[in-house]
This record gives C-alpha cells, structure tokens and sequence, in this order.
C-alpha cells in the first residue's frame, strides 16, 4: 500500500498547488499509467514540489478509493 501522508507546506497557496498535482497525477495514473504521469509531471511542477511525492500521494488516492 502507498503511504498518502501528505508534506508540510509553507503556505496554503503551496498546499493547494500541490493538491491540485495529485489530482493530475491521479487521472494521468488511471488512464495512461504511472510512467506517462511522472512524465506529463515533469513539464509542470515547479521546483518547490517533490514528483515523487505527488506521485505517492496519488498512488495512495487511488487505493483508498474502491474501484468496482
């Protein structure tokens, strides 16, 4: 299971950045798969962001959510 633990942030405008990748790499995970997402990632997160990370974080979403 991937751990959603999500970081600290230094503003809530940082905060919203980042959730607003998660959901991204989310939908790029369940169409395209985790190689394309980290990819299409790549060309839009700023440096004060970890892909990795997003990338967790959006692997965690997707396995809390049941799919059926």
């Amino acid at each position: 299971m991937a751990n959603g633990m999500r970081p600290c942030f230094l503003s809530h405008g940082q905060e919203r950045e980042f959730e607003m990748l998660v959901g991204h790499a989310r939908c790029g995970i369940s169409s395209c798969g985790e190689d394309h997402a980290r990819l299409a990632l790549e060309g839009l997160v700023p440096l004060s962001h970890d892909i990795s990370a997003i990338i967790r974080c959006a692997k965690a979403d997707l396995e809390a959510v049941p799919h059926g």
